[in-house]
C-alpha cells in the first residue's frame, strides 16, 4: 500500500488510495482524473485531483463529476 503525500494548502496530509489502496483514478465526466482516497491524518475520505496534485472537498469533486 503506498502511502502519498501531498501539499494542500498548509498542511501535508499522508493519504492512500481508498479500499486499502484498491482504488484505481478515474476521469470525470468534466475530464479531469480523479482518485478516491483516505486521509491517515484525519481519517476522513476525500477526491485527489491526480493532475493538479490537490486534494477537493466532496462539493468540489462533485462539481468536477457534474453530479449536481
Amino acid at each position: 500500500m503506498n502511502i502519498l503525500r501531498s501539499k494542500h494548502g498548509r498542511c501535508d496530509m499522508a493519504i492512500i488510495a481508498a479500499s486499502n489502496g484498491t482504488e484505481k483514478p478515474f476521469k470525470s465526466r468534466s475530464g479531469r482524473i480523479l482518485l478516491y482516497c483516505y486521509d491517515t491524518d484525519t481519517g476522513k475520505h476525500l477526491y485527489l485531483d491526480v493532475e493538479a496534485d490537490m486534494a477537493l472537498t466532496n462539493e468540489e469533486a462533485w462539481d468536477y463529476m457534474q453530479m449536481r
